[in-house]
C-alpha cells in the first residue's frame, strides 16, 4: 500500500513573509511585551521574540495566549506553540547580554522600532560592523584593497598581480599580497614560480594558531616575489599553502570556527592574522585576493577589513543578478552600509575589443541602477517652510552621484581584454609583464586604483 503524502498547508507562510509578519505582530502586542521588540531568527529561519523582563516581569498567562497567536501566524516557521518556545526571556537566559547587547543586532528599515538578531551558519559577516584595531606603534597602518568578483573567471588575480608589480616598480611600494581565495588559490601561482613558495601558508597558520602554535610558523608563510626584483619596491606574498601543501582539504575544513579563549569568529581570526603580518612585513599597501561569490570570506574582505573594495563586473545577466542579490542585502541593512559604502568601486573586467564605447555605456548604466536602488541616498523632498539656504545645505549632505560623474563608485574602471592574454603566463615568461599590451589593457586600472588607494591613505 503506497505511503500517503503529507497534506500541504492550504496557504503556507514562506521564508520571505516571515519577518514582515513577525515584525507587525510584535508591534501590535507592545502592551503585552513592552520595551523595544527584538526578533531572533535561527539557522532554520524560525523566529522567536526576545523580551528583557529582568526589571519588569511579564504575566505568564498573557505570554501563553500571545505565543499561541504567534505560532498560528508563522506556521512552519514558528518555534512551537508554547510560551517557552516563542519567548526568550532575559530572566531565563544564562547570558542575557549576549542576546540583548549583541553587536549583531540590526534594525528593520521596513518596520521602524523592530530589531533583528540573525543566527546564521554562513553570511553573518555581511551583517557585522568593521573590525577595528588599537593604535599601532611604529609605522602607520597600511592601506588595504580587496579585489572581488561576484562571479569567477573575470581576471581578478591577473589584475592584482599586474597592479602589485605597478605599485612596486613605478611607485616604489612594499606590497603585501594575501591570497584569501582559500578554496581556489590563484594569485600565488602567478607571483611565486615553482621553488619560490614559503614553507607554509595562511591555512597552515590558522590551523596552528588554533592550538596555540601560530607564532611558530608566522615567519615562514611569506615569500618575496621575483617579479619585483630590481625595482624600488617589493612584493611579499602570503599563499594559502606552502611548497608542500600536505593534507590541505583536511586543514581547510577546520579553520572557519572560532577558537577557545581566542577570536570568536573567522573574520576576527583573519583580521588578527593580517595585523600580525603587517607588523612583521611592514608593507606600504596590502592587496587581498578575495574568493568569488557570496561567501563569508568575501563578506569579511569587503565589509569588515576597512579595505578599498574593487568590484569586478562583466556586462552579463549572470553577473548583474549576482550583484543585485548582494546589493539587496546592502539596501536592507543601511546602518551597516554606512561603514563601508565609501570603499566601494566598480571595475569593468574583460572589456571586449569591439564596440567598447557601447559596452562600457551599457555596463555603466546597469551599475548606476544598482547603486541608485541600493547604495546611494535619495534626495529629500524640499521643505517649503525652510529657508532656501538651509535646504541647499541639506542637499549637499546626501550621498549620491549622477550617471556620468567620473568620480562615482558606479563608474567602472576599465580593464581591456586582448586575445594575447589567453597565453599570459608570467611564471614561465616573466618578460610578459613588460609587454605593451599590459599597459594598454591595465593602464587605466593601475592608475585609477592606485589613486584611490593612496588618496585614502592620505
Amino acid at each position: 500500500m503506497p505511503t500517503a503524502l503529507p497534506t500541504p498547508d492550504p496557504s503556507p507562510v514562506l521564508f520571505d513573509k516571515v519577518l514582515p509578519l513577525a515584525a507587525a505582530f510584535v508591534l501590535e502586542h507592545t502592551a503585552v511585551l513592552g520595551g523595544q521588540p527584538l526578533l531572533v531568527r535561527d539557522v532554520y529561519g524560525c523566529v522567536r521574540i526576545a523580551v528583557d523582563d529582568r526589571e519588569q516581569p511579564l504575566f505568564t498567562e498573557s505570554l501563553q495566549a500571545t505565543a499561541s497567536q504567534f505560532d498560528q501566524l508563522l506556521g512552519r516557521y514558528s518555534p512551537g506553540p508554547d510560551e517557552s518556545d516563542v519567548f526568550l526571556l532575559g530572566s531565563r537566559l544564562f547570558d542575557p547580554e549576549a542576546v540583548f547587547s549583541s553587536p549583531d543586532i540590526l534594525s528593520l528599515p521596513e518596520q521602524p522600532g523592530v530589531r533583528l538578531l540573525e543566527r546564521q551558519i554562513t553570511g553573518q559577516d555581511w551583517l557585522r560592523p568593521p573590525l577595528s584595531a588599537p593604535p599601532q606603534s611604529g609605522s602607520p597602518q597600511p592601506r588595504r584593497a580587496t579585489l572581488y568578483g561576484v562571479k569567477g573567471g573575470v581576471g581578478r588575480s591577473t589584475a592584482l598581480a599586474i597592479w602589485a608589480k605597478h605599485l612596486a616598480e613605478v611607485r616604489g611600494k612594499r606590497v603585501l599580497v594575501v591570497d584569501l581565495d582559500l578554496e581556489s588559490p590563484g594569485i600565488s601561482s602567478i607571483l611565486l614560480p615553482p621553488g619560490r613558495s614559503p614553507d607554509f601558508g595562511l591555512v597552515d597558520y590558522l590551523i596552528e594558531e588554533g592550538v596555540g602554535q601560530g607564532a611558530v610558523i608566522l615567519p615562514h608563510i611569506c615569500a618575496s616575489s621575483p617579479f619585483a626584483e630590481g625595482s624600488r619596491g617589493e612584493i611579499v606574498v602570503v599563499p594559502t599553502h606552502g611548497e608542500a601543501p600536505g593534507d590541505y582539504l583536511a586543514k581547510l575544513s577546520r579553520i572557519y570556527q572560532g577558537i577557545p579563549d581566542g577570536p570568536p569568529d573567522f573574520a576576527s581570526r583573519i583580521f588578527l592574522a593580517l595585523m600580525k603580518l603587517e607588523e612583521q612585513v611592514r608593507p606600504d599597501v596590502v592587496l587581498l585576493d578575495s574568493r568569488a561569490g557570496l561567501h563569508d570570506i568575501a563578506a569579511m574582505a569587503i565589509t569588515r577589513l576597512d579595505a578599498l573594495a574593487l568590484l569586478f563586473a562583466v556586462n552579463t545577466p549572470q553577473t548583474m543578478t549576482g550583484y543585485q542579490l548582494l546589493f539587496d542585502s546592502f539596501r536592507r541593512h543601511p546602518e551597516r552600509l554606512l561603514s563601508y559604502r565609501n570603499n566601494l568601486q566598480a571595475v569593468a573586467a574583460l572589456v571586449p575589443d569591439t564596440n567598447r564605447p557601447e559596452y562600457m555605456r551599457s555596463l555603466q548604466t546597469r551599475l548606476y541602477d544598482l547603486f541608485s536602488r541600493s547604495v546611494y541616498e535619495s534626495e529629500p523632498e524640499p521643505d517649503k517652510d525652510s529657508p532656501t539656504d538651509d535646504w541647499t545645505a541639506e542637499c549637499h549632505e546626501v550621498w549620491n552621484y549622477s550617471l556620468d560623474d567620473s568620480d562615482a563608485p558606479h563608474q567602472p574602471i576599465p580593464i581591456r581584454w586582448y586575445r594575447w592574454f589567453l597565453d599570459f603566463d608570467p611564471v614561465n615568461q616573466p618578460e610578459a609583464f613588460a609587454k605593451a599590451e599590459v599597459e594598454a589593457a591595465y593602464g587605466d586600472f593601475t592608475k585609477r586604483a592606485t589613486e584611490l588607494l593612496l588618496d585614502r591613505a592620505g
